[in-house]
């Protein structure tokens, strides 16, 4: 579900393991999101199927790889990836692992703990 906020930001429902959870997104994100549904419903899927419906798992990590050997990223790049990027990237610029927990939809922060490790892993596998 995508909601817009009277302070331009947007409100992202997710669902996932039977648990909600709601992503706020700056204005521009938000609009260039809301954007993309068109002049479809405020109910309609913002990433719609060929037929219409909500994206399925399967199709939404088609679109993910097919967008990265478009841009020529190597790699197994997926939906996945794309989360723990995120969260790898953000307890590294310092956001608090509470907040990335939040948006992650983790009931534990020992789970998003585990980000902080993959991040130094990588750091540590550099040459110098």
């Amino acid at each position: 579900d995508v909601a817009a906020q009277s302070d331009g930001t947007v409100l992202v429902t997710l669902r996932s393991k039977g648990r909600a959870r709601v992503v706020p997104l700056p204005a521009p994100l938000s609009g260039a999101l809301l954007a993309l549904r068109g002049d479809a419903d405020a109910t309609a899927p913002v990433f719609a199927s060929r037929r219409g419906g909500a994206l399925t798992p399967v199709q939404a990590h088609r679109v993910v790889r097919q967008a990265a050997v478009r841009a020529e990223i190597a790699g197994d790049v997926s939906p996945n990836a794309l989360r723990r990027a995120h969260a790898s990237h953000a307890l590294a610029r310092g956001v608090p692992i509470e907040s990335v927990a939040a948006t992650l939809g983790h009931a534990s922060v020992s789970t998003t703990g585990q980000y902080r490790h993959a991040r130094a892993e990588a750091q540590l596998s550099l040459p110098l």
